[in-house]
């Protein structure tokens, strides 16, 4: 059996940001904070996508998206439209606290 047309789908997620990560964003500067939430739409639109910005975090369910410095933190939350949830922003430092 041979498989004639095989394609993969991909689901483009609505991005939500939380107050704290939207608060963060602000005090970053305003060219980083720009390139990060490219980074972030960018993923939203192509999840299936190599990034070598997004990776898995260990231990918990997520994804962190790098910039330089600073990182989002990601979740994917699964309902009737999927929703790709940037939870908190901050430099790398900090974080992952």
């Amino acid at each position: 059996m041979t498989i004639a047309n095989c394609y993969i789908l991909t689901v483009a997620m609505v991005v939500e940001y939380s107050k704290s990560a939207l608060k963060a964003l602000r005090k970053i500067d305003a060219a980083t904070a720009g390139k990060l939430m490219t980074k972030i739409d960018t993923y939203a639109a192509n999840p299936a996508g190599e990034h070598a910005w997004a990776r898995a975090l260990t231990g918990v369910e997520g994804l962190r998206i790098r910039q330089g410095d600073y990182r989002a933190i990601c979740q994917i939350i699964d309902g009737e439209t999927v929703v790709f949830a940037v939870v908190k922003v901050g430099h790398r430092k900090d974080v992952h606290k």
